[in-house]
C-alpha cells in the first residue's frame, strides 16, 4: 500500500532536482558556429554577467517591498562574479583560453540597478513566467555593442513556496542581438527570509555549472 506514494515522491524529486528547457535556434549567421565548436574557432565570447532586471521573488510569507532586499540582490551580483565565477573561471570551465573571454560583467548589473521595478516581489498567488519571445524581445532591448558571440544569465524567479528557481542561459549575436542557444532552468531554491548576497551566487553557479557539465560536455563537436 505505501510502494506507490513512496515511488510518486521519488520521481517528483527527480524532477525538482534535474529538470531544464533546451531552445536550440539557428545561428544568426551562416559561419555555422555554434556554442558546441565554439572551442575549435577563434569566435570570441563576450561575458554579460547576471542580468536580473526581469527577477521576481514570489513568497506566501510578508517580505518588506524595501531597499534593503534590492541591496542584496546588488551586492550579490558582484559578489558572485568575485567569488563564483570570474571571466577565467568561464574560461577554464567551457576550455577556453582566457583571452577569448571578453568580460563585460558591468552590463548585466547596470542593467538589475536601472530596470528592477520597484515592486518585484510578489505574492504567492500572482502569476509571473517567462516565455521564449519574452526572452527574445529582452535581448533584442541590450544596447552593448559587438562582435562575436554573448552569454548572459537572466535569473525568472524564486518561488519560495515551491521551493524552486527558474531561470535562463543564454547565447545570442552580440551584433544582432539574435539568439544562438538558450535554455531555461529549474532548480532548487534555497533562500531565506532574510538571504545574503552569497545565497544569490550560490544558486548562479549551480545552474552555469549544471549547464556546463551536462549539455555542453555532451554535445562539443
Amino acid at each position: 500500500m505505501t510502494t506507490k506514494p513512496l515511488l510518486l515522491n521519488f520521481f517528483m524529486l527527480i524532477a525538482i532536482w534535474g529538470f531544464s528547457s533546451e531552445i536550440a535556434l539557428a545561428p544568426a549567421d551562416t559561419s555555422g558556429i555554434s556554442i558546441f565548436n565554439l572551442k575549435n574557432t577563434n569566435e570570441s565570447l563576450t561575458w554579460l554577467g547576471v542580468d536580473c532586471s526581469l527577477y521576481r521573488i514570489k513568497s506566501n510569507r510578508n517580505i518588506a517591498q524595501d531597499d534593503k532586499l534590492r541591496t542584496v540582490l546588488l551586492e550579490g551580483i558582484p559578489f558572485f562574479h568575485r567569488h563564483h565565477m570570474s571571466y577565467k573561471q568561464l574560461a577554464d570551465w567551457l576550455g577556453l583560453k582566457k583571452e577569448r573571454i571578453n568580460s563585460q560583467i558591468e552590463f548585466g548589473l547596470n542593467q538589475t540597478k536601472t530596470k528592477l521595478p520597484k515592486y518585484w516581489i510578489l505574492p504567492d498567488c500572482e502569476c509571473y513566467y517567462l516565455r521564449q519571445d519574452n526572452i527574445i524581445k529582452h535581448i533584442k532591448t541590450y544596447t552593448i555593442e559587438g562582435y562575436g558571440m554573448a552569454l548572459v544569465l537572466i535569473p525568472e524567479m524564486t518561488n519560495m513556496h515551491e521551493h524552486l528557481n527558474y531561470s535562463w542561459l543564454v547565447f545570442f549575436d552580440l551584433e544582432t542581438k539574435d539568439i544562438i542557444w538558450m535554455n531555461r532552468s529549474v532548480t532548487p531554491q534555497k533562500l531565506n527570509d532574510t538571504p545574503r548576497r552569497g545565497h544569490f551566487g550560490t544558486e548562479w553557479l549551480f545552474i552555469i555549472k549544471d549547464f556546463i557539465d551536462g549539455t555542453y560536455r555532451k554535445n562539443l563537436d
